[in-house]
């Protein structure tokens, strides 16, 4: 990963994203990030190399569906910390990740 794209994915964390817990397991973190944007989800794959993808349609307040939402999950400890610790210099919330993942 070149700096360049440390910078965009700690940016993309920061602000499209999240630390998460997965679905029916009460102490498993995960990294995400969620756009509408298909685009800006392959770019995630493509710096990481990471792939794990889901797809999801909310609907509004109205009963019509919104664009739909696509999620990116980092789920695996190894894979968070390693992209935690890269970006960590532009994101809080790879900070916060390292800090949670390190003191365990």
């Amino acid at each position: 990963m070149t700096e360049p794209e440390a910078a965009w994915l700690g940016a993309a964390i920061e602000g499209e994203g999240g630390l998460g817990r997965l679905p029916g397991k009460r102490m498993a973190l995960s990294l995400e990030v969620a756009n509408t944007d298909p685009e800006f989800i392959s770019a995630l794959i493509r710096i990481t190399g990471l792939a794990d993808v889901y797809g999801k349609i909310f609907k509004n307040p109205q009963g019509r569906p919104w664009a739909p939402a696509f999620r990116w999950r980092v789920s695996r400890a190894n894979d968070m910390l390693a992209i935690a610790r890269r970006c960590a210099i532009y994101s809080t919330k790879c900070q916060r990740v390292l800090a949670l993942m390190e003191d365990s």
